[in-house]
């Protein structure tokens, strides 16, 4: 436990109850370099009396904006934990927060001239002199006495070196950095079936993406999902929907049932799957089923 890292995190907003007392628990188990936190997320969600789901949520938006980092695995009953540590130049540039000024004990405020308080000012000492038999305001340096060698920073309490590690979402191990989602949404947007070739809203869509990847959702899943609109009827028919409703209300999650066979070679909306877009789909459940899915869409 650090005293100053956790006097740190309670004198800066969080964002919300849940938020702060997440980070006020990584304070409380950081050493004093904001390292050697590791503990699951169960434990966590047990400890401060919330679902284990919103621990995950917090610590995936944590990564993200900087204020935490993993730096390797610990082993557990489980299998493994991920160890973190506390961008503290990150937390120190939160908004502070705001507290009254305390009153003084003698019943006046801190700006009142004690002089009209009615109590007698009590006298100053002279300061006493140091050990050293230097006064306290004289430079230490000619003293005669060596300077104290400054101790270098503690290691982190795993052993290894602290190394800042890619930002990933710690249920999907998807990769949460800007460039690497970007190339997952291009490679939805040139395969998602758009209503009448029609591609409308992109930064919307980009936006929509990037929830669903942080929110837990798997390059595979949505893959999947988008060839399955391409056997769709209603995207046949031309009412399907466009891509930023079918992000946010996950439509890769809906059920959509086969058809023979026969079907999917004839002309129509479904011999699309046959065309560049189905190409690039495959491409991608094939990368994804050996192993790369999160990392790159093939």
């Amino acid at each position: 436990m650090s005293h100053k890292i956790t006097t740190l995190v309670y004198s800066r907003k969080a964002g919300s109850a849940h938020r702060k007392a997440v980070l006020a628990y990584f304070a409380d188990r950081a050493s004093d370099d904001g390292t050697g936190i590791w503990a699951s997320k169960k434990t966590i969600a047990d400890e401060i009396e919330c679902g284990r789901s919103t621990v995950v949520r917090i610590c995936n938006d944590f990564v993200y904006e900087g204020l935490i980092f993993a730096t390797g695995t610990r082993k557990c009953a489980n299998g493994a934990t991920v160890e973190y540590a506390l961008n503290l130049a990150a937390i120190r540039a939160l908004e502070e927060v705001k507290t009254d000024p305390k009153p003084s004990r003698s019943g006046t405020s801190p700006d009142q001239d004690p002089s009209h308080s009615g109590t007698p000012p009590v006298p100053q000492r002279d300061a006493k002199p140091s050990h050293s038999g230097t006064s306290p305001n004289r430079d230490p340096s000619r003293s005669g006495t060596p300077p104290v060698p400054q101790r270098d920073a503690k290691p982190s309490r795993s052993g290894t070196q602290t190394t800042s590690q890619p930002p990933l979402n710690q249920d999907t191990n998807v990769s949460l950095f800007q460039n690497d989602v970007s190339k997952h949404f291009e490679d939805f947007w040139e395969a998602y079936p758009h209503r009448d070739g029609k591609k409308t809203k992109r930064p919307d869509a980009e936006k929509a993406f990037r929830k669903a990847i942080s929110g837990g959702a798997t390059v595979r899943q949505i893959a999947l999902g988008v060839e399955a609109l391409h056997r769709d009827p209603d995207v046949a028919r031309g009412y399907g929907r466009g891509p930023v409703p079918w992000l946010n209300q996950q439509g890769w999650t809906d059920e959509i049932p086969e058809i023979p066979k026969s079907n999917t070679t004839t002309g129509g909306h479904h011999g699309s799957r046959n065309s560049g877009a189905g190409e690039r789909i495959q491409r991608i459940i094939s990368a994804a089923a050996e192993g790369s899915s999160g990392q790159d869409w093939g």
